[in-house]
């Protein structure tokens, strides 16, 4: 969950645990952009319920300061994608493997629906429309849409390497 409001209303709602993710997580980390340490924390004073804390966590040292901190544990997440068991391409595998997080953008902006992704020609155009000021969907679906996914998927070097 990207908020401690969130959170609240799931473990009111009977949640057992929650899994709050901060800033730094790819995919999904929500609006606000909260770092994890500063939403883990607040988290760990609000919530009745174990936090488990998300977002740039790849090691197990980064599990061990989610530890330290109080959290019940860390989620690993994106680098899970570079498991034996993943079915992504080799290629983005290791662009995985290779990252620090500076090759990381935040698209989607513009629509309130923020998406932390691997920097490519692909999202360099994306960013592109939304500094222009683009609001429509349409101009974006090209870009965005279920073709360009399997594209990237499968490792194709416009969408999955670099710039």
């Amino acid at each position: 969950m990207p908020t401690t409001r969130h959170a609240l209303s799931a473990a009111r709602m009977g949640a057992d645990a929650v899994i709050l993710i901060g800033a730094e997580a790819t995919g999904h980390p929500g609006t606000e952009l909260m770092g994890r340490f500063v939403q883990t924390a607040a988290a760990l004073r609000a919530l009745p319920v174990a936090v488990i804390m998300g977002g740039g966590i790849g090691h197990g040292s980064q599990i061990l300061t989610a530890l330290a901190l109080g959290a019940a544990g860390g989620l690993v997440g994106t680098r899970m994608m570079a498991a034996r068991e993943s079915v992504l391409h080799p290629g983005l595998k290791q662009r995985v493997i290779d990252s620090d997080g500076s090759d990381t953008r935040i698209i989607h902006r513009i629509f309130n629906h923020h998406r932390r992704v691997m920097m490519n020609a692909t999202v360099g155009r994306i960013l592109e429309r939304e500094e222009a000021g683009g609001s429509e969907f349409e101009a974006y679906r090209p870009l965005v849409s279920g073709p360009a996914a399997r594209e990237a998927q499968n490792g194709l070097r416009h969408l999955g390497g670099p710039v």
